[in-house]
């Protein structure tokens, strides 16, 4: 967990926590003017797989639309 402190054209780091709990989570949450998450809340089947069984196969064209959809959370 990290608090931010933003600055016109730059951004301080003013703390930085490991091993953050849900209390202490939820207490910074609650004193701070906005909240930002970078947390995988639910992968794709993709990745589940691919972490069970072995590496995705990349299609040959890798520009395909329909590939490159499944690997987003909708």
């Amino acid at each position: 967990m990290a608090r931010v402190e933003w600055l016109p054209g730059r951004a301080l780091v003013r703390d930085v926590t490991w091993g953050a709990d849900d209390a202490m989570v939820l207490a910074e949450v609650a004193e701070a003017d906005k909240v930002g998450i970078d947390c995988p809340l639910g992968c794709p089947d993709i990745f589940v797989v691919a972490h069970q069984v072995g590496p995705v196969t990349v299609p040959r064209r890798i520009e395909d639309r329909g590939w490159r959809r499944s690997l987003t959370c909708a």
